[in-house]
């Protein structure tokens, strides 16, 4: 290595800043003019007294309101004005809990003419569907719902909620 080389290089970095030092001064605000900018933009943005800074602290109250009375709307009218908007009988089948698709839901959405059928369902399907199902009680059967395309393919089961396992 050279050390004649490397101080002549940072000789003449040192005169490249120096002379980017020198022409970045004439790109300064002369101190003056910033002085009048920096007063002239206090009095423009005055606060307005203690309610100038009210939103500062009532904003985020305000919002955590907000958020919880719609996530509590969102929890208990919906589901209300289901039940009250239907029949009895539907309102049972409402509460008896979802389906577990057997097949694609496109194929499920295209069947034009699907019937429900009440059957038995051995729990060693439902461990076969990713159920836990107690080891004891895996040669009993529950009540569940089917729901089975015109040609007799099951599409999708429904347990029944009082035989459901937990």
């Amino acid at each position: 290595m050279n050390t004649t080389d490397d101080t002549q290089k940072n000789a003449l970095l040192d005169a490249e800043l120096a002379h980017l030092r020198q022409e970045m001064r004439t790109l300064e605000a002369p101190a003056h003019l910033e002085a009048a900018l920096a007063k002239r933009f206090a009095k423009q943005h005055r606060s307005g007294g203690w309610w100038g800074h009210a939103g500062q602290w009532f904003a985020p109250g305000a919002a955590v309101a907000l958020s919880l009375s719609v996530s509590a709307w969102l929890l208990f009218a919906p589901s209300a004005a289901v039940l009250n908007s239907q029949t009895n009988q539907a309102a049972d089948a409402f509460n008896a809990g979802p389906f577990i698709a057997l097949q694609s839901l496109e194929q499920i959405a295209l069947e034009p003419n699907p019937r429900i059928v009440e059957t038995q369902v051995p729990k060693m399907m439902l461990a076969g569907l990713g159920i836990a199902v107690a080891p004891e009680s895996a040669n009993e059967s529950l009540r569940a719902e089917m729901l089975v395309s015109a040609s007799g393919q099951p599409l999708a089961l429904r347990l029944s909620s009082a035989d459901a396992p937990r």
